[in-house]
């Protein structure tokens, strides 16, 4: 699976990338939400993993951007941020889950499972 991971912090990319990357899945990443509507619109992933508080464009207006356009497209929040309000917007401007930092490996993987299932059966 193709995988977009817009995440500012260096060590928390590096982490998702890695874990990715060992399961096989063609990851590519990036570091800012300008970043993140490029990247999305040249690669067209299968999944991305969008973190909120980033440079230039926060998260949550680059998954609006993203789902307005592509309805389809399966974008996940990363944050640490995880208030009643920030879960609101988020499932609103699109995002199909919320993944809360620190995360673990298992719950990453489950997010990406779920997406593979969804993207065979549709």
């Amino acid at each position: 699976m193709q995988i977009l991971v817009a995440e500012d912090s260096l060590f928390a990319r590096k982490a998702i990338v890695g874990i990715l990357q060992g399961y096989g899945h063609n990851v590519f990443e990036v570091a800012n939400g300008v970043d993140a509507l490029n990247s999305f619109w040249k690669l067209r992933p299968d999944l991305v993993f969008m973190d909120i508080a980033m440079p230039h464009i926060n998260g949550l207006d680059a998954t609006k951007v993203i789902t307005a356009a592509e309805p389809k497209a399966k974008v996940v929040i990363l944050t640490a941020l995880a208030d009643t309000t920030n879960v609101l917007q988020a499932v609103r401007n699109g995002a199909i889950d919320f993944i809360v930092k620190p995360f673990d490996e298992a719950r990453l993987m489950q997010v990406v499972n779920r997406v593979q299932e969804i993207n065979t059966t549709a």
